[in-house]
C-alpha cells in the first residue's frame, strides 16, 4: 500500500536488532505514539505503559477469532487493558437519568442532592484522570490486522517486526525508517482509519 522511494528521508535496516530503533522511538520525545503490531509481548506492553506516562500512546493489536491467542499475548492484552484510558459513563448517564425522574416528581430537593452526584460522579470519571497515563487501546477482533507501524511525529518504521523479543532480538526482520513528513502524515492518517474501523 505504501512504496517507499528510496530518499534521504528514509532508510532500511535489515537484521536481528530491530529493537535498537523501534525501542528509540518508543522511549524519545513527542507527544504522541501510535503503534500498529499484531503481536506485543508482555515486556513491550509495560515499555508502552510507562512510554504513556510522557505522551499519549495509542495501540492497534489483533486478536483471532476461534484461534488460540499464546499465553505471552494474552498477558501483554491484558496488561494493556487493565492501563488503558477508560471513561466509565454508565454510572454517570444512570445518574442523570434518575435525577431527571426524581426532579419530574418534583421533589428538588432530592433532584439537587442527586444532581450533586452526578456531577461528582463525572469529574471522577472525566477529569479526575488527566493526570493518569495516556494509553489508548484498541484489540481488534475482526479481520487480523497484520501489518507493523510505529509513528511519532517526526518518524515513522513500517516493515516485519512484530513488538515481541523474537521480533525485536532474534528474528531477521526488515523495517523502513521514515523522515519524510508527508510520508509520515500520510501513515498516521491510515492509523487513524484502522483506529475506527
Amino acid at each position: 500500500m505504501f512504496g517507499l522511494p528510496a530518499s534521504q528521508n528514509s532508510s532500511g535496516y535489515s537484521g536481528s536488532d530491530s529493537y535498537r530503533h523501534i525501542e528509540k522511538l518508543i522511549k524519545g520525545s513527542g507527544s504522541s505514539l501510535k503503534v500498529v503490531t499484531p503481536f506485543i509481548s508482555e515486556y513491550y506492553s509495560r515499555m508502552l505503559f510507562e512510554a504513556s506516562k510522557r505522551k499519549s500512546v495509542y495501540v492497534i493489536v489483533s486478536r483471532r477469532k476461534g484461534a488460540t491467542t499464546g499465553r505471552s499475548q494474552r498477558a501483554a492484552i491484558d496488561f494493556l487493558e487493565s492501563k488503558a484510558k477508560k471513561v466509565r459513563l454508565k454510572p454517570v448517564l444512570a445518574l442523570a437519568a434518575l435525577t431527571a425522574v426524581v426532579f419530574s416528581m418534583r421533589y428538588y430537593s432530592a433532584a439537587l442532592l442527586l444532581f450533586a452526584l452526578t456531577a461528582l460522579a463525572a469529574y471522577l470519571s472525566f477529569f479526575s484522570r488527566l493526570g493518569m497515563p495516556r494509553l489508548h487501546l484498541k484489540v481488534s477482533d475482526g479481520p487480523f490486522i497484520h501489518e507493523k507501524l510505529y509513528i511519532t511525529e517526526d518518524t515513522a518504521i513500517v516493515g516485519s517486526a512484530n513488538l515481541t523479543y523474537s521480533g525485536m532480538h532474534r528474528n531477521i526482520e526488515h523495517i523502513e525508517i521514515i523522515k519524510d513528513r508527508s510520508r509520515i502524515r500520510e501513515l498516521s492518517s491510515h492509523f487513524d482509519r484502522l483506529w475506527v474501523s
